[in-house]
């Protein structure tokens, strides 16, 4: 977990944390060709077929002007077919939650992100997406800033705690509205639990984020301590308590 973030913009929080060395160089000059929108005389929107080849630093961007074209009501079949390309392999569907996860107006207003439940746009095409792919990443992007609040909050940070908690609050949203992710955020619940009590670790395949065992190895991975469990426990809990 990284502690020197007081001088950092939320948006360049987020790119350090992704652990990537430059990942934004490559998306800037994405963002800059795909400047406006398909509608727009300046601009051009990304073919299915760039969308299938991006990695993760151009699916950020490509994410990016989904978002905004839906912020600009065009939640047309064009845009749906992006998406619904975004989010076929695991680099695209990174990359989308990335971008849209973090959205945020000039005037702090809420976006999109913020509906409960999802636009039908966002919410079909997850409900379409190969659940092994999104559904792990939507419990991580719940897991992940929920312990990142406390991370700040330790650090005197509360401007990016409650930027972090916001986008937590996002992916339970979306996690909410996705039932066929229920039994991965059970199983990341329990695990979230056992590290926060303290018990023996559970047996289980490592591999499989269905099981336990998987998620507390992520755990400890990112070295999350007890009182980080417990929030991601309470977090996820509420996410059953609520899905759909």
């Amino acid at each position: 977990l990284h502690s020197s973030t007081k001088s950092l913009t939320y948006k360049q929080y987020v790119r350090t944390e992704s652990r990537h060395r430059h990942p934004w160089r490559g998306v800037s000059r994405l963002l800059h060709r795909f400047a406006g929108s398909s509608d727009d005389a300046g601009g051009s929107f990304p073919t299915l077929e760039e969308v299938k080849k991006a990695g993760f630093e151009d699916s950020i961007a490509i994410g990016t002007l989904v978002s905004e074209r839906l912020e600009d009501k065009k939640d047309d079949k064009t845009t749906k077919e992006v998406l619904q390309a975004l989010l076929q392999k695991e680099a695209g569907a990174r990359g989308f939650f990335v971008s849209f996860l973090t959205s945020e107006n000039e005037d702090g207003s809420r976006t999109l992100a913020d509906s409960n439940p999802p636009v039908p746009l966002i919410s079909d095409a997850l409900k379409e997406a190969d659940n092994k792919v999104v559904g792990p990443l939507l419990v991580m992007n719940t897991v992940m800033p929920t312990a990142m609040v406390l991370a700040h909050r330790r650090n005197g940070n509360e401007d990016f705690a409650e930027m972090s908690q916001r986008v937590a609050t996002r992916a339970q949203i979306l996690l909410k509205d996705n039932p066929e992710s229920l039994s991965l955020v059970k199983a990341a619940r329990e695990a979230a639990a056992i590290k926060a009590d303290g018990e023996a670790p559970v047996s289980g395949k490592k591999q499989d984020p269905g099981m336990p065992a998987y998620w507390i190895k992520f755990y400890e991975k990112y070295e999350y301590d007890s009182d980080m469990c417990g929030a991601i426990s309470a977090a996820l809990s509420n996410v059953i308590s609520g899905s759909s």
